[in-house]
C-alpha cells in the first residue's frame, strides 16, 4: 500500500511539471550508487574481513576517535576519496589503505533493471549521462571490473581536482555538470536516491525523480515517455 501511495505521488508530480519531451530538448542524468549500482553486502563482507589482516586497517578500524573524526569529513565532504586525502593529511597511515577502502567501496553490484531502462532510452535516442559523487579512482577502479559499463553512458561528471571537487549537493556541481555539456536551454532529468541532491537539483531548474525503488522510477519514466513501455 505504502509503494503504490509513493508511485501515485510521484507520477502525480510528474504529471504537473513535465511537458513533451523529446531527445532534441531533453537529456537523462543518473546516479550511480543506490541507483544504478547496489551493494553487494557479500562481498562486501569477505572484502572487509580481508583487509582485517591488514595491520594498518585493522588500526584504523577498531580506533573509534579516529573513527569518528573520518565519518565526521565523509558527512560533511560526500566525496570519499577527497576526505582520505583530507584525513591523510592529519593521520598519514590512512593512505596505506586508501585502496582498501575503495575496494570496500566498490563492492557494487549493477542494478540490471535500471542498466536495461537506460539502454532503452538510448535506443530512443536520449543522451545519458553519470552525475555522481563517486570518485574518480573509484570510478576507474570499478571500470576494471566492468570494462563496458562506461560504454552504457554518453559522458559523466563527478568530483575532480578539475572542478574544485565540486559535488552534490552544491549548486556548483549541478552548474559545472550543465556547462561541460553545452546543455543550456536543455530539460535534464536528474535520477537521485537522495532527497537533499534532488533538491538541490530542482533549484537549479532540473526535472527530479527521487528514486525508491525500480519498480517506482521506471514507472515515472514510462509515465514520461508512453514509448518506454512498448519494448
Amino acid at each position: 500500500m505504502v509503494k503504490k501511495l509513493c508511485i501515485f505521488i510521484f507520477l502525480f508530480f510528474v504529471n504537473l511539471n513535465s511537458e513533451k519531451i523529446t531527445p532534441e530538448n531533453t537529456v537523462f542524468a543518473f546516479d550511480l550508487h543506490g541507483v544504478v549500482l547496489n551493494i553487494n553486502y557479500l562481498e562486501a563482507t569477505k572484502t572487509i574481513l580481508c583487509n582485517l589482516k591488514n595491520y594498518q586497517a585493522l588500526k584504523f578500524l577498531l580506533n573509534p576517535i579516529i573513527m569518528y573524526k573520518f565519518f565526521k569529513l565523509v558527512k560533511n565532504c560526500y566525496v570519499i576519496e577527497k576526505v582520505i586525502d583530507d584525513f591523510g593529511l592529519q593521520h598519514p597511515a590512512i593512505s596505506n589503505i586508501k585502496d582498501s577502502i575503495i575496494n570496500i567501496i566498490n563492492c557494487q553490484k549493477i542494478n540490471s533493471e535500471m542498466v536495461e531502462t537506460i539502454k532503452l532510452l538510448r535506443h530512443l535516442g536520449y543522451k545519458i549521462y553519470i552525475l555522481s559523487n563517486i570518485g574518480s579512482k573509484t570510478l576507474s577502479e570499478f571500470v576494471k571490473k566492468n570494462p563496458d559499463f562506461l560504454s552504457l553512458f554518453d559522458g559523466h561528471f563527478i568530483p575532480s581536482q578539475e572542478n574544485g571537487f565540486a559535488h552534490k549537493p552544491h549548486p556548483e556541481f549541478y552548474k559545472l555538470f550543465r556547462e561541460k555539456f553545452d546543455l543550456e536551454g536543455v530539460k535534464i532529468v536528474f535520477v537521485d536516491d537522495i532527497l537533499e541532491n534532488v533538491k538541490a537539483a530542482e533549484k537549479e531548474k532540473f526535472d527530479s525523480i527521487l528514486f525508491i525503488n525500480n519498480e517506482q522510477c521506471i514507472a515515472i519514466l514510462g509515465n514520461l515517455l508512453p514509448n518506454l513501455i512498448r519494448y
